[in-house]
């Protein structure tokens, strides 16, 4: 809900700003971890207000996009954005952690847990429940699904290669269905 949003986002922050920004880019511009972690400074048209998200090619994980994003995603850059940066160096550049070869960060889930689980959220719940940094996207979704949104236009902000696989959030807008029924008659 908005009102825990409005809980976590500020221990989020005041655990680690990088991951407070980490998570802005999922709950407000539906991305993947994954797209998260590569995002370049070149991918973001601060002007235009647009992330470009370009597929990965070692991945079957969704389509190369343009997502809009808002005022709040600015505020987000003002505050990370480094004096200087090229347009190929990532926004969150890895704390490096070696893992067969790669680097990548933990952080994510590790401290995002840590908040959670700070504030009981997960007390109780079933592994498959509970709120993990990837429910940030399943938010994004569920609340324009809420709205009123065409799953066609949320499928296509979150990059599904099908609609099948958007039609998840379809049960969360059964009265936009008789909203449109009474547009038409």
């Amino acid at each position: 809900t908005k009102e825990e949003v409005e809980t976590l986002f500020p221990l989020l922050k005041e655990r680690s700003l990088q991951l407070w920004a980490k998570c802005s880019f999922m709950l407000y511009c539906g991305l993947r971890p994954i797209e998260v972690h590569s995002l370049k400074w070149g991918d973001v048209d601060e002007v235009n207000m647009i992330v470009n998200v370009e597929k990965k090619q070692d991945t079957n994980k969704g389509k190369s996009r343009q997502v809009p994003f808002t005022s709040k995603i600015s505020t987000v850059l003002e505050e990370i954005r480094p004096d200087v940066y090229f347009p190929t160096s990532l926004v969150f550049p890895p704390k490096t952690i070696r893992k067969e070869g790669t680097e990548r960060s933990s952080e994510i889930s590790d401290v995002f847990e840590d908040v959670v689980n700070s504030l009981g959220w997960n007390d109780g719940v079933e592994k498959n429940s509970k709120i993990i940094p990837y429910s940030l996207r399943h938010t994004y979704a569920s609340w324009m699904a809420q709205k009123g949104i065409d799953l066609y236009k949320i499928a296509a902000l979150l990059g599904h290669s099908t609609i099948e696989v958007t039609k998840r959030y379809a049960h969360l807008s059964p009265d936009n269905l008789r909203a449109a029924v009474g547009q038409v008659f």
